[in-house]
């Protein structure tokens, strides 16, 4: 498609929202609540919860956690850093679990800890709009209480919310002396703050509706520029654990508007969107943790954004690993806080329940996108115990990317056996005035271990970086002969150390693992180069040093070093890590092992996991 031609049909979009919103905005539905919640959906939520026990898990969950914020005060206007993000969205939870509670339950003191924390948020100097995702979540939380207790709401009260919202809120999005490059931005940002900007201008739409129109209207036809990431086969380009947080407030704008106008305005129909449900079923892998790459935590929660999708699409499989967490939960299996579960959407999954049969499991075993990011992921079953494999390709210098170009997760019998250690904490390497959000070579974020090459399971070649401007394709190679083969070009990634890199994943029909590299040194000087994983296993070399055994929890699987024949495996440290201010890696370690290679030489490199 050339240049003109998007452009064409970005113009084309931008007035037929315009068009389309004009002529909807008189349906905006007049009676509060307008945000998420119809007519009828309390009561079917109450059915669902008096007939289904996972339903009143979660139900119970929140009411726990209403009653442990009852003697609690409201969270003081304290920044971490740069950032209020975490009071926000402690005021997020509280708001939406209590206002929930007592739609529900009609429980009185459920009304008036949701109020005083409402009063608390408007009193505050400022939702600190340096940091927008702030004033976002901030906003979300107040916009649903204000929309959801309307009616036990003085008036006092209501003009008091009424004006933080649009003056801490909403105001700070059209100061033009403000920068909000988020507004066109292609990141989790954008949807973010489109989103609790746009629930807030629903909720508040009476007292000013031309300022809560232009904002309306400004999240309709910007939202777009982030969703086109997904375009690729439902692709996310910053990893699962972002995926979480992004798409979870692309989901919630779209159900504000559908509940407050009747109309997604287009947003559902964009390329790819319903898609992403699918990506994150394949992320998640058979032992429950993330394929974590780029700025990710392993550890999922449960998503509500997968019971919007599972009912939006009438796919109750797609809740297959949130039906796993939620049953780790109830069985004990997932620490659960005194206060209940940890998660401040969770009454979304009550207000998007659907009756859940028996889950139906299809063959689709592997998932391909390329994309910003592209990923291959396959999968030799739907079960527990599946062999899975991770793969990533892409840049450095995506939106929260690592330099982790090539690198894979690995699992078997229920374990883990290759992993990424994950994100570090942004403010306890901020507060040391690391500069981790550049992604030039020189930038402070490729001093954190966790986020460059040396930590990650790919090559490292002369002790250097990735390049970070370059980009891996991924290729998909389609034969008889094995269940799963997939390529990553990686020499623009190594160039100018390497002058050619391919590293080969292929899984054969008897669920073995190959990993090949066909590599060609520069013409200058030795190079050097290493091979390794990270694994939280134990750890036996054979006294050749071509094999290792790795064992973990009773499980065992065999590494074998098939090429070059005069390399033998060693082990490298994680913990402690290399600087004083990078995160720990307690129980991990690195297997691998190193070649050195003549000037202008083709080396192949490959191991076996059985």
């Amino acid at each position: 498609m050339t240049i003109k031609r998007s452009i064409g049909i970005l113009t084309l979009f931008a007035l037929s929202i315009q068009f389309s919103f004009s002529q909807t905005s008189e349906n905006l539905v007049k009676e509060h609540p307008r945000l998420f919640i119809a007519p009828g959906t309390i009561n079917t939520i109450k059915q669902r919860i008096d007939s289904d026990t996972r339903y009143a898990f979660i139900h119970q969950q929140i009411l726990r956690n209403c009653d442990s914020l009852l003697a609690i005060p409201p969270a003081l206007e304290i920044k971490e850093g740069r950032r209020l993000l975490e009071v926000s969205r402690t005021y997020l939870k509280r708001i939406l679990y209590l206002a929930y509670a007592y739609k529900v339950t009609g429980h009185k003191p459920y009304f008036k800890k949701a109020k005083q924390e409402m009063l608390a948020a408007s009193g505050f100097s400022s939702w600190n709009p340096s940091h927008y995702l702030d004033v976002a979540e901030m906003a979300m939380g107040l916009a649903i209480g204000y929309d959801w207790l309307f009616h036990d709401l003085n008036v006092t009260e209501r003009e008091t919310i009424v004006d933080a919202l649009l003056e801490k809120g909403i105001g700070t999005s059209l100061d033009e002396t403000m920068e909000h490059a988020w507004i066109s931005s292609s990141n989790n940002w954008n949807p973010v703050c489109h989103g609790g900007l746009t629930a807030a201008a629903i909720a508040v739409f009476d007292s000013d509706p031309d300022v809560c129109t232009r904002v309306i209207k400004r999240s309709i036809e910007h939202v777009p520029e982030a969703m086109k990431e997904y375009a690729a086969n439902g692709n996310y380009p910053e990893g699962p654990m972002y995926w979480s947080y992004g798409t979870t407030y692309n989901v919630l704008l779209i159900a504000a508007l559908q509940t407050a106008f009747s109309s997604d305005f287009g947003l559902l129909s964009q390329p790819g969107f319903l898609e992403t449900s699918n990506y994150y079923r394949h992320v998640v892998g058979p032992s429950g943790l993330y394929f974590n790459y780029s700025d990710s935590r392993e550890n999922p929660r449960l998503n509500a954004a997968q019971f919007y999708f599972s009912k939006e699409m009438g796919r109750p499989e797609l809740l297959w690993q949130e039906i796993d967490i939620l049953k780790s939960y109830m069985d004990g299996d997932k620490k659960i806080k005194a206060t209940g579960i940890s998660n401040r959407f969770l009454p979304f999954i009550l207000i998007w329940s659907l009756d859940i049969p028996e889950l139906r499991f299809d063959a689709e075993n592997h998932y391909f996108a390329h994309g910003t990011t592209p990923i291959a992921v396959y999968r030799s079953a739907w079960s527990d115990s599946a062999l899975y494999l991770g793969v990533k390709a892409g840049s450095p210098s995506a939106n929260h990317a690592h330099m982790d170009i090539g690198s894979f997760v690995f699992e078997k019998h229920g374990v883990r056996w290759a992993l990424d250690l994950g994100l570090q904490g942004y403010h306890s390497l901020e507060s040391l005035g690391l500069g981790i959000w550049k992604r030039n070579k020189k930038s402070d974020r490729w001093k954190v271990f966790r986020n460059n090459v040396f930590s990650h399971n790919t090559l490292v070649v002369n002790d250097s970086l990735q390049n970070p401007e370059a980009f891996a394709t991924l290729e998909m190679i389609n034969d008889n002969t094995h269940a799963f083969r997939v390529g990553v070009n990686l020499s623009s990634i190594y160039a100018p150390q390497l002058t050619h890199s391919k590293r080969t994943f292929e899984v054969g029909h008897n669920q073995e693992l190959v990993i090949t590299d066909s590599l060609r040194t520069s013409n200058t000087g030795t190079s050097k180069i290493r091979w390794a994983f990270v694994t939280p296993a134990e750890i036996k070399i054979a006294e050749d040093g071509r094999t290792a055994y790795l064992s973990k929890g009773g499980k065992s699987i065999t590494v074998e070093l098939l090429r070059p024949k005069e390399s033998l495996f060693r082990t490298y440290e994680t913990n402690p890590p290399p600087s004083d201010f990078d995160a720990p890696n307690l129980g991990t370690q690195l297997l691998g092992f190193e070649i050195f290679s003549k000037p202008g030489t083709e080396e192949i490199i490959k191991v076996r996991f059985d």
